[in-house]
């Protein structure tokens, strides 16, 4: 049958060969050792489900606190690129030789679904970037770093500024 103790399916409880076979050995105790046996196989049977939760919550816990990290140095990666682009005077041409190159590598075969949607996002931001360069100067790189890497849009001004 199944090498489980207990199974469920379409709402009914079948049981494996070990419960058949340990209702057999508890015969003495007549009509009720089907019923000892088959409670014993749902008591252990929760015990191990219960393991099993515990051990995807502890899972969970750790791929969670991996992601935090992970985000966490992301942000970091961000700010030290933020800090970086700030020193950095961009020109209007900078900005249309790069969406120049991203367009080509975007056209390549070669290209692949993450680069494609990289270079996506940042031609995205850089096109929006360079109509308000003008205006708002160097400044709008930043965003569309941001935008890219947060992908929530502009990202949140400090106070006072």
């Amino acid at each position: 049958m199944t090498n489980q103790l207990a199974t469920v399916a379409d709402g009914r409880v079948a049981f494996g060969e070990a419960v058949a076979r340990v209702a057999e050995s508890l015969s003495p105790l007549g009509a009720i050792a089907r019923v000892v046996a088959e409670s014993t196989a749902c008591a252990v049977t929760m015990k191990e489900l219960d393991n099993a939760g515990r051990r995807i919550d502890a899972d969970t816990k750790v791929t969670l606190a991996r992601l935090a990290n992970r985000r966490n140095d992301a942000a970091a990666s961000l700010q030290e690129l933020r800090r970086q682009v700030g020193r950095t005077d961009l020109t209007a041409e900078a900005l249309r030789k790069c969406i120049r190159n991203m367009q080509q590598a975007l056209a390549r075969r070669s290209t692949t679904a993450a680069e494609a949607k990289l270079y996506a996002e940042l031609i995205h931001g850089f096109s929006a970037d360079l109509l308000n360069h003008h205006s708002q100067q160097g400044h709008q790189v930043l965003t569309g770093i941001d935008m890219v890497l947060n992908g929530s849009g502009r990202p949140r001004r400090r106070r006072g500024r």
